[in-house]
């Protein structure tokens, strides 16, 4: 009796909460010299400890993490020495600004506005009155200055219809006069925010009018039966939404050489019914209508639908955002480190209803920016410590380059992993990950390494989290510390797996539609450009047409500047995608599905119970660490990797182990009634 009752009391308490008493440092990765790291030889086994405190009344409940994984291939450390070696720490002073050859080449700039978050580019359509001489007619009697988003994902050319939509200066202005009337978010009744002023979408870079009376046919489309006035949706992979109809008119830009460009009779999409602010200029290919890159081609301007992309260096304080796209050119002053090649991934599945069947099939004929992951590791920088946060470091996990979002997706083994080493919380309410801002903010060593075949991509921790507000409310921990959200969010709520802006800001990316090509390098972040030199907005005459002949790269033989041909990107050594097993590049596909939004039933995440106990009320958040770990999500928003059906995520506590998911749920009933039966025995 004795022995039973001793087996039965170890096995109950073996189910009781795990405590440490000597726990990490809140202030961790902030403070280096307050960790206690235990790598194995190379890379096994490694303890990170949680990045700041979880909440001021829960210290004793903390359990430190390790995450356990395979210890790399002698031939995978090799790769990542080789990775390393490869990060740029300085350039040469020529590399660090821009020359006359570089300021001549046929370049757009998009910037991020002060009320937005996104680029953006600005153009003019219908009447030319930015060039000094224009000899052409205009569909339109007025010029209309519209804002066009960077696009990578979808092929045409859109805007918001002046007759669908007002100005958002306007509505807000409306919305604010009603609101006033009331204190406080939670006191105004539905009856007013669901009138159409609170539910109707607005524009915030200029509206379109058509002059149906005097349109130009469409010529020299991708699709010769489009007519003006054809219905048309723009095929997204991801949750936009914008359909409307195909129009021609004129439109013109300027361009960072101090020229201005027009594109005439060129036929884009109106939309009337869109769930974004700014339209957007599609880089995809292949359009239904003109399309941007298709029209430069025809007009020789490049010799293949493709174009490369720099971003600003958005870490330099006081720097301003802004991007520089480069059709069909590939420029040498705008990366570092080698440019590295690879074939694009394919794509499949089925994102609309069967009530629209053509639009599936635009979207499967799409020509798209998608990549591998091979790895994807947090890391301390001032150390060189590591450790991957994909479960399976052999999976391999297709991505695709999204321009029009944030929040990056992946899938929920990785972002909870990601979470143990930032010390995030999951919210079932605003289903998103809370931390505290200010002990990534401030960090310098927290890093993401992004490992893309021969391209290592490492990017700051707290480039990935953007303000926590929660219905109305600035977010905040019961200690008083500001809450941020992790911009990562599970693959099942977007369908498919995405790395959005704060991954693009950090690379240069060259992409050949035509050839079906991707390459990548580290982005020249000490290059330093004046953005108003770029916009030309202290000009006040009239800019110049561009004159491609005198300008174009190869008239100047130039040897760092280089067009980029169908199949063949300058400058480039082609790469392959490691870490994939027997997989080739050709095999790997990105599968995308639909998403249902605003599903009543609900299902369970395996999301382990210390990371899911975030509650919020009145703004502040309350961390229980007592949450169950079945966390709650529309049934359609889930695959079977977040159902458990995935590889159990190795997360391994002091003193404790945690198998996670429904199989640690069963295995604690069994030990309950074993012990039970043991005790009556």
């Amino acid at each position: 009796m004795y022995k039973h009752n001793s087996i039965a009391a170890f096995l109950m308490l073996s189910l009781l909460p795990v405590s440490s008493s000597s726990s990490i440092s809140p202030s961790a990765i902030s403070n280096s010299k307050s960790i206690d790291n235990h790598p194995t030889p190379i890379l096994g086994t490694l303890l990170v400890s949680a990045i700041g405190e979880r909440d001021s009344g829960e210290e004793d409940d903390i359990v430190q993490f390790t995450i356990a994984r395979p210890t790399p291939t002698l031939a995978a450390a090799a790769q990542s020495s080789s990775l390393r070696s490869n990060l740029t720490t300085s350039v040469a002073s020529s590399q660090s600004t821009e020359n006359q050859n570089d300021q001549d080449v046929f370049k757009l700039v998009f910037t991020v506005g002060s009320d937005d978050s996104y680029y953006n580019a600005r153009f003019q359509f219908g009447d030319n009155s930015q060039q000094n001489s224009s000899n052409s007619s205009s569909s339109s009697t007025n010029s209309q200055e519209i804002g066009l988003r960077l696009d990578l994902i979808q092929p045409e050319i859109w805007v918001m219809n002046g007759g669908n939509y007002k100005e958002c200066a306007e509505i807000y202005a409306s919305r604010s006069s009603i609101l006033n009337q009331y204190q406080s978010v939670s006191s105004i009744p539905s009856s007013v925010t669901d009138i159409p002023l609170f539910t109707t979408n607005c524009a915030k870079r200029g509206l379109y009018t058509s002059s149906s009376d005097s349109m130009p046919l469409p010529s020299g489309v991708g699709d010769a039966s489009i007519n003006n006035g054809d219905a048309y949706t723009i095929p997204y992979m991801n949750q936009i939404q914008a359909s409307g109809e195909f129009v021609t008119d004129n439109f013109n830009f300027n361009l960072t050489s101090g020229n201005n460009f027009q594109m005439t009779n060129f036929t884009f999409v109106n939309v009337n019914d869109t769930s974004m602010y700014v339209g957007g200029l599609g880089l995809a290919s292949y359009p239904r209508g003109n399309g941007f890159l298709s029209r430069l081609v025809s007009q020789d301007i490049i010799k293949s639908q493709s174009y490369s992309l720099w971003f600003s260096n958005s870490t330099s304080p006081g720097n301003d955002l802004f991007a520089q796209l480069i059709p069909g050119v590939v420029d040498q002053k705008y990366y570092i480190g080698d440019l590295y090649s690879a074939d694009m991934i394919p794509h499949s599945g089925m994102r609309y209803n069967y009530t629209q069947s053509s639009v599936n099939a635009d979207l499967a004929n799409l020509i798209l920016p998608i990549i591998n992951l091979d790895n994807i590791k947090i890391e301390r920088i001032d150390t060189g410590e590591s450790v991957s946060i994909k479960s399976d470091e052999n999976e391999v996990l297709p991505v695709l380059l999204d321009s029009r979002i944030l929040y990056s997706y992946l899938p929920l083994n990785v972002i909870i992993n990601l979470a143990i080493q930032t010390n995030a919380y999951y919210s079932s309410e605003a289903n998103r990950w809370l931390v505290e801002c200010d002990t990534l903010t401030s960090n310098e060593n927290a890093t993401i390494e992004f490992v893309i075949g021969s391209v290592l991509v490492q990017i700051p921790l707290r480039e990935f989290l953007v303000d926590a507000v929660y219905q109305g409310y600035n977010l905040q921990f019961e200690s008083g510390n500001k809450a941020c959200f992790l911009t990562f969010l599970r693959t099942d709520a977007a369908g498919f797996n995405s790395l959005g802006l704060p991954f693009l800001r950090h690379i240069y990316l060259v992409v050949d539609n035509d050839g079906k090509q991707v390459a990548l390098a580290n982005s020249n972040k000490f290059l330093q450009v004046d953005q108003s030199e770029l916009l030309h907005l202290n000009s006040n005459n009239k800019l110049p047409t561009y004159n491609y002949s005198s300008i174009a790269p190869a008239a100047r033989n130039i040897s760092s500047i280089a067009y980029i041909e169908s199949g063949t990107i300058p400058f480039a050594t082609s790469m392959a995608y490691a870490n994939v097993g027997n997989v080739t590049t050709e095999a790997i596909t990105l599968s995308y599905s639909e998403v249902t939004l605003n599903s009543g039933e609900t299902v369970a995440l395996d999301i382990p119970a210390r990371l899911s106990g975030a509650l919020i009320k009145s703004g502040s958040i309350f961390v229980t660490g007592v949450t169950a770990s079945a966390s709650t999500v529309p049934s359609s928003q889930v695959t079977s990797s977040s159902r458990g059906d995935a590889p159990i995520l190795q997360i391994v506590g002091i003193g404790s182990a945690f198998t996670g998911g429904k199989m640690g749920v069963w295995i604690s009933m069994i030990s309950i009634l074993l012990g039970l039966c043991l005790t009556m025995m």
